[in-house]
């Protein structure tokens, strides 16, 4: 089942904010009460944990509607749109400040209230998905230098397992055993796997991070080859 969005209506117009939580409950959207003032609005917020505040710019209380925005944005990371009759240019670049998701002009229709409510929730997914889409690049840059790291450190011990044991299989360093050159052959033939592996991550690497170097080469085709 669905869960409808939660919806947090700050509005000092007692007959508009119960107009405003009607319509909205009839577009869908979960309005368990509406709020008066901004110390109100602050607590409610803090309890309910809403997905979105309608905030009424000029409330008539202790503090206004961008004040009261500003302090559910210091502990919510919610979207907020204002409501407003009207409003002059210096409370415009106040509100600003508290990067609002939108304004909504008093009285608005069912419509208005609806696209400009749904075009925040979008923004607000939008920009977690910004977020969320750069946290996994910088994971995948770290786990990259990490793999790059860790294949040249593993190299120089590799590389001295691979040599020493051939020595031995050969009997430079003192004649073997057929059953010890056995084992150094084992030896060496192990090392030189994990050698190829260990490349193999190198080369995976350097392609996730787009610097992986093309040679191109020359191959002799056969004249009877027919390409379709």
């Amino acid at each position: 089942m669905k869960v409808k969005k939660q919806i947090l209506v700050v509005e000092d117009e007692v007959i508009t904010a119960m107009d405003i939580q009607r319509r909205l409950k009839n577009l869908g959207y979960d309005v368990p009460s509406v709020i008066t003032s901004g110390k109100e609005a602050i607590k409610k917020a803090k309890e309910n944990n809403p997905d979105m505040v309608l905030m009424d710019i000029n409330l008539n209380s202790e503090m206004d509607g961008i004040e009261a925005a500003s302090k559910i944005h210091s502990f919510l990371d919610v979207p907020i749109i204002y409501l407003t009759a009207y409003s002059d240019e210096k409370t415009f670049e106040r509100a600003k400040i508290t990067q609002p998701y939108g304004y909504i002009l008093k009285p608005s229709k069912d419509r208005e209230l609806q696209i400009n409510i749904e075009i925040a929730f979008s923004n607000k997914n939008n920009q977690k998905l910004t977020v969320e889409n750069e946290a996994l690049t910088q994971a995948n840059k770290a786990k990259n230098e990490f793999l790059a790291s860790m294949s040249h450190e593993l190299r120089t011990p590799l590389n001295a397992i691979i040599g020493f044991s051939d020595i031995m299989s050969l009997g430079i360093g003192g004649e073997l055993s057929e059953t010890h050159k056995g084992y150094a052959k084992d030896i060496h033939n192990a090392g030189e796997h994990l050698f190829l592996l260990i490349n193999d991550i190198l080369d995976l690497s350097k392609i996730e991070a787009g610097k992986i170097e093309l040679v191109p080469d020359k191959i002799s085709m056969p004249e009877n080859l027919y390409i379709i």
